[in-house]
């Protein structure tokens, strides 16, 4: 039996890269197009998650409930995944001993602060793992499937657990353990001294040509520095204005239509309306273009119709995809994207203009 910090070297062997590919797939099929060497995660030990309960200490302080997983695993399917919002957490409590694992009563608060949540033993133990699973899920049953089991010294995934619903107040408190316990380990402390009083000095004939002549020196150094640096050009105020009115301009074009895409977006299900919300204006524009024709749009009838460049098109619609709001029938030369069947339908009632909040609706 290996001991417990070998085990969480374990984490860092091919292996467990291979797990992490697995789980990939598992949170998002399409990964299976990215190159395994895009793929990337992070290994953080011991984080300490604080939980406020409601009760007061001693002394009148908030008492929190602490939850301490062996190891939280952030992973980043691709190099475009933090801008998409497609980075995802795994935590996992390891066990080295069978007596250990049968004793833990605290497993089930571990689900609910990341992603997945997996008992990671080693391939000997895996079928106590299972039972302890069984008897964890007897207790609390609204946790059910949700906790999985690997393998350690092999990397084999023995069970895929289904994802959880992290709130944003533990997303933001396991981010916040994440900034404070580790990113500020590398950073530079800087400690607070009292501030020193400079001595008194006595303004002397002397003291003062000699401090002008430094201050002077002082001034032509910058002013070198700032030729040798700009060299900029002075602009005439005509070219002034002409610019500043182009910046209003645009951002008034800017604001003027998202209120329109906000105004079209009321017509559609709350939960497609805040998607779509969330994707960039000219994305929306991709979506809407697609929406109100009949059999769909080509990328090249996009990028045409929209004057957009290929580039910005494509990056539209691979948003929306992600997005479940479009999908491509047919070929990738041929096909066309049309929108889901959900983002399709009317929303609105037949009597009024005011958009249905509830999800009994009944499309127009």
């Amino acid at each position: 039996m290996k001991a417990h910090a070998e085990l969480k070297n374990l984490l860092k062997g091919k292996k467990i890269q291979a797990f992490v590919k697995d789980m990939c797939l598992h949170a998002y099929p399409w990964t299976e197009r990215i190159p395994v060497e895009y793929l990337e995660y992070k290994i953080f030990e011991e984080f300490r998650l604080r939980e406020s309960t409601g009760e007061k200490t001693r002394i009148g302080l908030d008492k929190k409930l602490q939850v301490i997983p062996d190891v939280i695993l952030f992973i980043k399917p691709g190099y475009r995944a933090l801008n998409q919002g497609h980075c995802f957490t795994i935590a996992l409590e390891i066990k080295e001993f069978k007596e250990d694992l049968k004793r833990d009563e605290k497993l089930w608060k571990y689900v609910g602060w990341t992603d997945f949540f997996f008992i990671a033993v080693p391939d000997d133990l895996t079928q106590y793992a299972f039972e302890k699973i069984v008897e964890v899920n007897n207790e609390h049953p609204e946790i059910l499937s949700k906790i999985g089991v690997l393998g350690l010294e092999t990397g084999e995934l023995y069970s895929h657990p289904q994802r959880s619903e992290v709130s944003i107040e533990k997303q933001n408190l396991v981010l916040q353990n994440a900034v404070y316990n580790y990113a500020f380990k590398d950073a530079k402390t800087i400690f607070f001294t009292p501030e020193e009083l400079p001595a008194t000095v006595a303004l002397t004939e002397k003291n003062m040509v000699e401090e002008d002549a430094k201050n002077s020196a002082q001034n032509n150094l910058q002013e070198n520095c700032t030729l040798r640096k700009g060299g900029y050009k002075q602009l005439p105020n005509e070219e002034k204005a002409a610019r500043k009115a182009a910046f209003l301009a645009r951002q008034e074009f800017r604001e003027k239509r998202a209120v329109e895409l906000a105004e079209k977006s009321t017509v559609l299900n709350e939960d497609i309306r805040q998607r779509l919300m969330a994707q960039p204006p000219k994305a929306q524009e991709v979506f809407w273009k697609i929406r109100e024709s009949k059999n769909g749009k080509q990328l090249q009838d996009i990028v045409s119709e929209l004057d957009y460049s290929q580039r910005t098109a494509a990056y539209g619609l691979a948003s929306l995809t992600s997005a479940g709001l479009v999908k491509r029938t047919g070929s990738r030369k041929t096909g066309a994207y049309t929108v889901t069947d959900i983002a399709a339908c009317n929303t609105t009632c037949a009597t009024c203009s005011i958009a249905l909040q509830c999800k009994d609706y009944k499309p127009v």
